[in-house]
């Protein structure tokens, strides 16, 4: 059976949700219809969140309003400082490659994105990342990764913050959430999350994995799909 020779968060999150769900999306790659109105304005804001950042607009649009301060911030630091919408791609040995495997340059393994990266010049590093929608329970498997990636791939960053920013909620403390880690946690994270996705690439029967979210699933019997739940 085909399976898959690079990862991300979200085919990891895929995953670990429904295997079959991941198999159908990632492997057979079935359609799945068009985009839904949620995931339309998560891409809305994440464009016009960039476009701001990188002075191609001087608005900020109503959906961005709550984090005003932030964006402004963001803006006015040297551009020598921000990176936006990164994509990066990391070997299997976590170094650094580009996002598509090519001739002679080694094989992607993680594809990482970033919103917005902030390299302070004193070897930290913060990593913020938009989210749209309500918040449910914690994501810290999220941002422990994204601090991996960095670490992985600027080794005399010493301290990574990440920050998921909710623009749907009032600015605040309850609308962000923070994480902290430093290089002494590198090695212990990036073997952590070698032994996460190790199944995922050695799975070899992809089995329906039931659970709440199959009402929404594309591929779920209620849709037409070819799962037998939902």
């Amino acid at each position: 059976m085909a399976s898959i020779d690079a990862w991300s968060y979200s085919r990891y999150n895929v995953y670990a949700q429904c295997p079959a769900k991941f198999k159908y999306q990632h492997i057979d790659k079935l359609d799945m219809g068009p985009p839904s109105p949620a995931l339309k304005k998560g891409r809305m804001v994440h464009t016009a969140a960039e476009h701001y950042v990188t002075k191609q607009r001087d608005d900020i649009i109503p959906e961005l309003e709550s984090r005003t301060d932030l964006l402004e911030a963001i803006r006015a630091y040297p551009t020598t400082m921000v990176m936006v919408e990164q994509k990066w791609g990391l070997t299997k040995n976590w170094k650094n490659t580009g996002w598509f495997n090519k001739a002679g340059r080694p094989n992607v393994w993680l594809r990482l994105t970033l919103d917005v990266g902030l390299d302070y010049g004193d070897k930290t590093f913060e990593v913020i990342d938009w989210k749209t929608g309500k918040k449910y329970g914690s994501n810290e498997e999220q941002m422990e990764l994204f601090a991996v990636g960095v670490m992985a791939r600027y080794p005399d960053i010493e301290h990574v913050t990440t920050r998921l920013s909710y623009v749907d909620l009032p600015a605040g403390e309850d609308s962000e959430e923070y994480a902290e880690y430093t290089r002494d946690e590198y090695d212990d994270l990036r073997i952590t999350w070698e032994e996460r996705v190790e199944p995922m690439f050695n799975d070899t029967q992809f089995l329906p994995r039931p659970n709440r979210m199959c009402a929404y699933c594309p591929f779920s019997a209620s849709e037409g799909g070819p799962c037998r739940h939902g």
